[in-house]
């Protein structure tokens, strides 16, 4: 619902403020940045970054990707929310790019049939997102030129899925598995453990990084 003072996302860093400190968290306001009205779309859910500015400053152009290839991904009608990309610099000046996504459920059906091989409702509008998303991201949309690379969201897809599987062959590496696979969860659906959430980084970003948890807040419960 916007940017504003009284919008979901301000009353969200408001309540974070409020514990961890004034001015400790911020958000990225897409529409300011971008110029545009309702740039993340006009659904009531969208995709946000949230982020401390003491630690990293965003950087180059606030970029989405809005396209109807991506957003219906085959389909008629839109199924997957706009993504945001934004490029940051740390405090050392290393940078870095930030992609949030959030795909197509499982749970409602697209105009192409669940094709029964288990990966749900709308694989392939999933699928087809991630190699919108995979060119859109070769194009340097932030105009940084960084390698650095990190994809995150609720891609709606277990890790052996096609969407997934699509991300790998274009390079990139889902670094729960590669780092900790074992406990590789952060959902539980009708008994079964798994993972629709996601960290995936580029070649350059992995080498960088030390590690990655999920955070299994209710996962565990029954």
């Amino acid at each position: 619902d916007g940017y504003g003072s009284t919008s979901a996302i301000q009353e969200l860093v408001n309540k974070l403020n409020a514990a961890a400190g004034a001015g400790t968290y911020t958000f990225i306001n897409v529409d300011a940045r971008t110029g545009q009205i309702d740039a993340m779309g006009s659904d009531a859910i969208k995709v946000g970054i949230l982020y401390q500015p003491a630690n990293v400053t965003p950087l180059g152009t606030t970029a989405v990707l809005d396209t109807v290839a991506f957003v219906n991904g085959g389909d008629g009608f839109a199924r997957n929310r706009v993504s945001l990309l934004q490029a940051f610099q740390t405090t050392d000046g290393e940078q870095f790019l930030f992609n949030i996504n959030h795909l197509k459920s499982k749970g409602s059906a697209c105009d192409a049939p669940d094709a029964g091989d288990g990966q749900g409702h709308c694989n392939i509008v999933r699928t087809n997102a991630v190699n919108e998303l995979v060119n859109w991201l070769a194009t340097e949309p932030t105009g940084t030129g960084d390698p650095d690379l990190l994809i995150v969201g609720d891609l709606n897809s277990y890790a052996k899925e096609d969407p997934i599987a699509a991300f790998e062959t274009a390079g990139y590496i889902n670094i729960i598995n590669h780092f900790n696979p074992v406990d590789a969860y952060s959902y539980v659906f009708d008994g079964q453990w798994g993972y629709l959430d996601y960290a995936i980084a580029s070649p350059s970003l992995l080498a960088q990084t030390a590690g990655v948890s999920d955070w299994h807040i209710n996962a565990d419960e029954p």
